[in-house]
């Protein structure tokens, strides 16, 4: 460590950083594919689930490679294990000889043979070749194929196998052993660091940045990096020798080689040849550990590729979150490499160190395996795992591979280096592409549990592979403590070589000592020489040097994420098609919204939603809009995004005839360039509202919105109008009642834009640049009632400009910067129902006081100003007074003011008022919404008097205590009380319980627990359970606890409320449901979602006779056995309770049960013992199954029968055919014809499946 530090130089510094950041790119790329599997599964699998029959399967479907998901998953799998086994055994074929010297093997040689640098270089490139190819290309080309994306892969792990022997070898060339376990295991961090960046380049161009990174990253590799110190005329590092006791009882013929002999010469070890494979292999613990490295590479690997999978799987977080999440492996592995290397410096040996850690890894493995859905727990487990295991992965693939390729059995030869380090590497990939393979089967059918045994299984295992040389390095350990340690000068070396000690320890500070001077007496005896060439000393300490080499990493990283990554974002961003994390054209249809005649007061047949993003084909848009044309649907909403060109071949016209004979109620184009669009895209089409948001549009053109005739609303916001033209607005026949230009440039009211649009009655120009305002911008909208003028940079107002309005009811100038706009409300003040002035400086309550507005009865406004008893007098029918977010001003007395018992709704949140003066102040307020308000105890006199308050809200406080007596005053009149998202542990049970007319109460998100709290109180000590006993009132009807961290149902609390109708357990962490509702019979809505119940007691809900919904979704019930459910239950949620089929008996018994919800389940068929005429009841009128993989085979046909038999509506989102291949995205109910399923006498033919052939099908009516 010692010489590390003095013969450290700028070049040293330099080699390390740059191998650091190219290896962290190279990581960086393979996290990036780990990061978007979820994405690609749901790219390479089904999309269009509601309009399979319109499109040709090869032009609309052509992404889908896969039947179902699972498959796709395997794929996966197959994909991560071809990128293994490549990584470690590609056949490599040189000089008519055949290499069993595969991958990482081949690489490794060829770091021997070849220049490092130039193999490096060349895998960065290589890798951002086949990057952008898989990743990026096919997006561009929508060029989806199995054996492309293999051969792909094949060849990108090949050259990723070029870049760990190479940069070892470069190391260990530039390091010598003294330090090599801090210095490498600090370096080794780059995997772990690029894991980290991989997970934040998983954004919209991840595989294309990635490449650009890379190979810009080749280039700077092959002109700035040294391969040897000795290219730049430095000297070599000096190897130590590392087997002390061991080398003393050898008794080899090395221990008669000459004293000089282990010095390495520069010019002799540039000479050196390289070390054969198999001579390689056999090198002593290069096999122990290449064993021990395969399953632990296994266990670090199959976490790194599977870890985000795993979160959003098992926890359902979102992909960007268990991205980020998933980072928390790799950092504890950057500790724990660092820290493991360090102590195996200071001990002298490093495989003690590993066995440690690895024992404790199973250990902090198996407790991630209870880590609860908690993402804070979840973090710090993952975090210590990855201490525990990927830090010993670190430090054996990088300080014990240089330790491995320096032995004495090879004479130091620094060729050996790359060839070790791809064998130790390789025999681990070899063992994680097993893993790859396992892992998607040993899930499916075992379940999460059984990876994380594998796991810890094959983490004894190494440790097993690592006994022997452990024991064998602990006794080298013991037996040097033994050894007298001598200290040899120049002056006197005979004399002290003469004794007769069993082992001297020289080193040789001088160069003074010859060889001739030497003689040995015993053959037990023998002296290690440090090089001993004069050197300039260096006085930079080993912390310092280290304390640079971070701040020069971090100051790298953050360099590299705020410069390059937003400059080729912005040199990206409008040129290049999206790539592979964006979907494809996905279009949907729900039937949800029901509008019963057009028009013309006819009945409409058929009401769909279509939404399409991202599409790249108008052909494919024109196509997809043509079961639509002729009127026999309406299109509800029509969502059109990210169309970034309206031509073809860069011709106009590409969007010609798109919206021919269509019958749209909304048409929203959201980011969309309409630049040259024609007056021919709308024909013979009918809208009635239509929003042009966020696409960059700079002008309105009437030839192309002049034909919507019928058109009734327009919104352009969020674009760049700075003007509408001279010529007036042609939208539609004159009947525009709204127009919405929000967040655009207007300087001023398109006055001459809107003389064609006499009939509006609402104007929205919020968020422009309109700087004035005149009356002769009102004076052609008379029938205007509302106008929002909101944060403009309005200056000047003049005094009649709202004189025209005359039925004008709402204002809004909330934010504008007028220094005198009360002259110019004095005129229409008086008529006003509805005033926004929040954020408005230059108009007070003074002002609206001596106005006299006698109608006024909803008033929004930020005071910045205290209130005085006459402010609020001229408002005598001020009902609803918003002044939310005021919090700078006061409430001064204000009793016997008459306005203030005109106000029932009150709303003062995000204020500095307290709830004791505001209460006070308006008596017959009867809803009061007091939420985000700095309040953390309601004392004893929280309302004075007796209150009409009905409606209290009090959210987002911080309340941690109650008084008994705070709501005594309202223990007549309150009726709905919201107290969610505090900081309340318990309740006085003396606080709610005298409020007899409470109805609603919401408790949810507290930190109310199943465990009891000690309290100490003035006189006396008690325990108070926060759930244990009656702290409502027996009104109750309503009851929220979601998100307390219940462990168990409150039945204390629950079961003493015999009026309670709703209960609302989710987001809790109950496990299990016993007889626990027995005392709640007039209980209808039970809501226990999103906990971890996966055990339910066949009688839990047998008492509840009234019960009519049961939501038990996100659940992992796995099986809903015996459960008796309740015989008036009309609703049943099960969806994403993890079912494989159907086996209660008791469903038969539910006779008025109307809706069955079973989507996001794994059901692929439903039996007919399951689902008979006498398993469901016939009174299901809804039917949910989406998201399940049915199989449409003619064992479905007795489904089938059921469901027409019983008039059930099946739904038609997402409730498609998985299986076979030739029937997928069809609606099994909709869509196919079942006539063929039956034999000749009419009985049902369930042997075998008859819709093989596509081509023969026809497409039915519905059964």
């Amino acid at each position: 460590m010692g010489q590390f530090c003095q013969s450290c130089t700028v070049y040293h510094v330099l080699t390390f950083l740059l191998t650091f950041f190219s290896y962290t790119l190279l990581h960086a790329s393979r996290k990036t594919f780990s990061n978007v599997k979820s994405t690609m599964v749901a790219v390479w699998t089904a999309q269009n689930k509601s309009l399979p029959i319109v499109f040709d399967g090869e032009e609309w479907s052509g992404h889908e490679i896969f039947e179902t998901s699972y498959a796709a998953e395997n794929f996966l799998g197959v994909l991560d294990a071809i990128f293994m086994f490549c990584y470690a055994t590609v056949d490599l074929q040189k000089q008519k000889q055949l290499c069993f010297i595969r991958g990482l093997f081949i690489n490794g040689i060829l770091g021997d043979r070849f220049d490092p640098r130039l193999v490096l270089a060349f895998g960065m490139w290589g890798s951002a070749i086949t990057n952008f190819l898989f990743g990026t290309l096919t997006e561009w080309l929508q060029f989806y194929s199995i054996p492309f994306y293999v051969i792909i892969w094949i060849v990108n792990g090949f050259v990723q196998s070029a870049g760990w022997p190479a940069e070892v070898c470069i190391m260990a060339n530039w390091f010598g052993r003294g330090g090599r376990g801090l210095i490498l295991g600090l370096w080794s961090a780059c995997a772990s660091i690029g894991n980290i960046v991989g997970a934040e380049l998983a954004a919209l161009y991840t595989f294309l940045v990635n490449a650009t990174l890379l190979f810009c990253g080749g280039f700077v590799i092959f002109f700035g990096l040294a391969s040897k110190p000795s290219q730049l005329c430095l000297p070599e590092p000096t190897e130590e020798e590392e087997n002390v006791a061991d080398d003393a009882s050898s008794t080899t013929t090395d221990e008669e080689q000459d004293l000089l002999g282990s010095v390495t010469d520069v010019k002799k070890c540039n000479q050196q040849k390289s070390i054969p494979f198999f001579k390689a292999v056999l090198l002593p613990g290069v096999i122990s550990y290449s064993i021990a490295y395969a399953c632990l590479k296994l266990v670090n690997y199959s976490i790194f590729f599977w870890l985000p999978y795993y979160l959003t799987n098992n926890f359902g977080w979102p992909e960007h979150v268990a991205d980020h999440i998933s980072t928390w492996f790799d950092w504890g592995g950057i500790f724990g490499g660092i820290v493991g290397g360090l102590i195996s410096d200071l001990i002298g040996k490093r495989t003690p160190v590993i066995c440690a850690q690895l024992v404790l890894a199973t250990v902090a493995l198996f407790a991630y395996t209870k880590s609860p859905n908690d993402m804070i727990i979840n973090a710090l487990l993952m975090g210590v795992a990855g201490f525990f295991c990927s830090g010993p992965g670190n430090l054996i693939s990088a300080a014990v591979s240089a330790d491995l390729g320096r032995q004495k059995e090879v004479a130091n030869n620094a060729q050996a280096m790359s060839t070790v380090t791809g064998i130790v590497d390789g025999t681990g990939s070899v063992g994680a592409a097993i893993g790859q393979l396992a892992i998607p089967h040993l899930q499916a059918n075992l379940g999460w549990n059984s990876v994380f045994y594998l796991f810890i299984c094959m983490t004894a295992v190494t440790v097993l592979c690592l006994l022997q040389l452990c024991i064998k390095e602990c006794r080298q350990m013991f037996l040097a403590r033994k050894y007298r340690r001598l200290e040899i000068n120049s002056e006197s070396p005979k004399s002290l070589l003469a004794g007769s000690c069993e082992f001297i320890y020289c080193i040789i500070s001088d160069d003074d000592l010859s060889a001739h001077d030497l003689h040995f007496q015993s053959n037990n005896v023998r002296l290690f020489v440090l090089n001993n060439e004069r050197q300039t000393k260096s006085t930079v300490s080993l912390s310092t040097v280290v304390l640079v080499m971070m701040m020069m990493m971090m100051k790298a990283a953050v360099g590299i994420w705020s410069i390059l990554l937003p400059v080729l974002f912005r040199l990206l961003v409008g040129h290049c098609p999206p790539p592979i994390l964006v979907k494809p054209c996905v279009c949907t249809s729900d039937q949800s919204w029901n509008k019963p005649v057009d028009n013309f007061g006819q009945p409409l047949p058929s009401v769909v939603n279509v939404t399409c993003q991202h599409g790249k084909s108008w052909s494919r848009l024109r196509d997809a809009l043509r079961p639509f044309r002729g009127g026999r649907y309406i299109l509800h909403t029509l969502h059109l995004e990210k169309v970034h060109d309206a031509t073809t071949n860069g011709r106009a016209g590409g969007a010609r005839g798109l919206f021919r004979n269509l019958h749209i109620g909304e048409l929203l184009l959201h980011d969309c360039r309409l630049d040259r669009w024609r007056r021919d895209v709308f024909i013979n089409t009918t809208v009635y509202a239509i929003s042009i948001v966020s696409s960059k549009l700079k002008k309105i053109s009437n030839r192309i919105f002049s034909r919507l005739v019928n058109l009734q609303e327009a919104s352009f916001a969020y674009n760049q109008l700075s003007s509408l033209g001279s010529r007036g607005l042609r939208l539609g026949s004159g009947e525009l009642m709204l127009l919405d230009l929000q967040h655009n440039q207007l300087s001023g009211v398109p006055r001459r834009a809107l003389l064609g649009v006499g009939k509006l009655e609402i104007l929205v120009l919020s968020y422009n640049k309109i700087h004035a305002l005149f009356k002769e911008d009102f004076e052609n909208l008379p029938n205007l009632l509302a106008v929002e003028l909101s944060h403009n940079p309005i200056i000047r107002v003049a005094p009649d400009t709202f004189v025209p309005l005359r039925a004008l009811k709402h204002v809004g100038l909330a934010g504008i910067g007028c220094s005198d706009l009360s002259a110019a409300l004095r005129y229409v003040l008086e008529r006003l129902v509805s005033l926004d002035i929040s954020s408005t400086s230059s108009i007070e309550l003074p002002f609206l006081v001596s106005v006299g507005n006698a109608s006024l009865e909803a008033l929004v406004a930020q005071v910045k100003s205290d209130l005085s008893a006459s402010d609020l007098a001229s408002l005598t029918k001020l009902v609803d007074l918003d002044i939310r977010g005021s919090r700078h001003f006061k409430l001064r007395h204000l009793s016997g003011t008459p306005s203030l018992s005109t106000v029932q709704r009150l709303d003062v949140s995000e204020t500095a008022l307290t709830p004791l003066t505001t209460l006070a102040m308006f008596p017959n307020a009867k809803t009061v919404f007091m939420n985000h308000n700095p309040t953390t105890v309601l004392s004893n006199r929280f309302v004075k008097t007796n209150s009409q308050i009905r409606v209290l809200h009090m959210r987002h406080c911080q309340i941690r205590q109650i008084s008994a007596h705070a709501f005594r005053p309202l223990r007549d009149t309150l009726d709905e009380l919201n107290l969610s998202h505090n900081k309340l542990r318990w309740l006085n049970w003396r606080a709610l319980l005298p409020l007899t007319a409470l109805r609603l109460v919401d408790l949810s998100y507290n930190e109310f627990r199943d465990r009891s709290y000690y309290i100490r109180g003035r006189r006396s000590h008690r325990l108070a359970f926060p759930l244990d006993r009656r702290i409502l009132p027996a009104s109750v009807e309503e009851l929220s606890l979601a998100g307390n961290g219940l462990h168990r149902v409150p039945v204390r609390c629950t079961g003493r409320l015999p009026e309670l109708r709703r209960l609302n357990l989710a987001g809790n962490e109950i496990a299990s449901v016993q007889l626990q509702f027995y005392s709640n019979a007039k209980l209808t809505e039970l809501n226990l979602n999103n906990n971890r119940i996966s055990r339910l007691h066949p009688k839990a809900f047998a008492a509840l006779n009234n019960l009519r919904h049961l939501n038990l979704g996100w659940n992992p019930l796995l099986t809903i056995g015996a459960v008796e459910f309740p015989a008036q239950l009309r609703y049943l949620g099960l969806t994403h309770a993890r079912l494989k089929r159907i086996d209660n008996v008791y469903l038969a018994s539910l006779k008025h049960l109307h809706h069955l919800d079973l989507s996001f389940n794994g059901l692929k068929t439903i039996h007919a013992s399951a689902v008979g005429t006498s398993s469901l009841p016939g009174s299901i009128v809804y039917l949910d199954l989406e998201g399940n993989p049915l199989d449409c085979s003619c064992k479905l046909l007795d489904f089938v029968d059921w469901l027409t038999v019983n008039a059930v509506t099946l739904s038609t989102s997402g409730t498609i055919c998985y299986t076979p291949k030739s029937l997928r995205y069809l609606h099994p109910l909709r869509d196919l014809c079942w006539s063929s399923c039956q034999t000749d006498n009419g009985t049902s033919s369930t042997g075998g499946d008859n819709f093989r052939n596509r081509d023969s099908l026809h497409f039915c009516k519905p059964i």
